[in-house]
This record gives structure tokens, sequence and C-alpha cells, in this order.
């Protein structure tokens, strides 16, 4: 029979404080090899734009794909504003 061990690991916010504690030594310590590893840091944040881009536009694209099948609801939800801006338009200013 396999025992099983439950996992021990850092938290979250405790593995992104020691990786920004240990890019600092780094980046202080020795410039030069911090320099080295810019491409490394480069290309990570190219791959979390390559990832970030796309979702947005997803949950922007899901997000107007289900309001446009509850047109009712969407249009009475605009109307509010739109009836407040221009009554505001329409009223005579107090300042002569």
């Amino acid at each position: 029979m396999a025992t099983t061990r439950a996992k021990r690991s850092f938290p979250l916010y405790a593995q992104i404080l020691t990786g920004l504690v240990v890019g600092a030594v780094i980046g202080f310590a020795w410039p030069d090899f911090g320099k080295n590893l810019q491409p490394i840091g480069t290309a990570f944040i190219k791959a979390i734009k390559m990832i970030v881009i796309p979702l947005v536009f997803c949950a922007i694209s899901l997000g107007i794909s289900k309001m446009s099948k509850d047109i009712k609801s969407w249009a009475g939800s605009a109307g509010w504003p739109f009836s407040g801006f221009t009554r505001q338009q329409d009223s005579p200013s107090s300042s002569a």
C-alpha cells in the first residue's frame, strides 16, 4: 500500500516575495550577471503578453455576445445614462 504525503510548498505570496528579493540581491551584488539574465526576463514578459492579450479579447467578446442575446435588458440599462445626459444638456444654465 502506497502512502501519500501531503505536499509542502510555499504559498504564492512567499514565492513572489522570495523571487523579488533574490532578483534585487543579484541586481545589486552582481549587476553584470543581472544584465546577462535580461533575455530570460524579456522572454518571460513576452510570454505573459502572449497569454494575457487573447484572454482579455475572449472575455470582452464573450461579454458582448452574451449581451446581444438579451438585448432588452441591455437596452434598458444603457438608456438611463443617456437620458440623464440629455436632460442635463437640455436644462438652461443658471449663470448668465
